[in-house]
């Protein structure tokens, strides 16, 4: 695409007033281009966000059908602690998570016991553990992530 300043290189032949126009509308255009730059930059940065989506709600969708099943995989009927909330924040890998919800989760899954005293507490301890270990951070307040790239389901054999 030939340049604006090749197009108008002639640009002094024109009238002052037909040059200060050519100009104007040289600079509207290259205004529009830095606008359309701006916007397909953040449309590809929410396409990548929608990708990552996608492929967390496929991850979770897969472990979900692995559980409902009635002859579940050992692996998962042992997981507990440290080893449960590992998974359970790997499956969610750009997200914060919380010693409550984790536990509740744990819970849910049959990985804490029902009875334990403080099990908000016991979640809290695995995440501490797996900070230690270089496997989480801690990103605020009560909140945690994972430093996995990619969920420990990708560790396992699941169809």
């Amino acid at each position: 695409m030939p340049s604006s300043h090749h197009v108008f290189a002639d640009i002094r032949a024109y009238s002052p007033e037909d040059q200060a126009s050519l100009e104007r509308h040289i600079a509207r255009l290259r205004a529009r281009a830095e606008e359309l730059d701006s916007e397909l930059k953040r449309v590809q940065s929410e396409r990548e966000l929608i990708g990552v989506a996608l492929d967390v709600a496929e991850r979770h969708l897969q472990v979900t059908r692995t559980l409902e099943n009635d002859e579940l995989d050992p692996w998962f009927k042992e997981l507990r602690g440290t080893r449960a909330v590992d998974f359970l924040i790997s499956m969610e890998p750009h997200r914060d998570h919380t010693p409550a919800e984790l536990s509740e989760a744990m819970l849910g899954n049959g990985w804490m016991p029902a009875d334990l005293k403080a099990p908000v507490e016991n979640a809290r301890g695995a995440l501490n553990r797996l900070v230690r270990q270089g496997l989480a951070i801690r990103v605020g307040p009560g909140r945690y992530r994972t430093t996995r790239t990619k969920p420990l389901l990708h560790e396992m054999d699941i169809d």
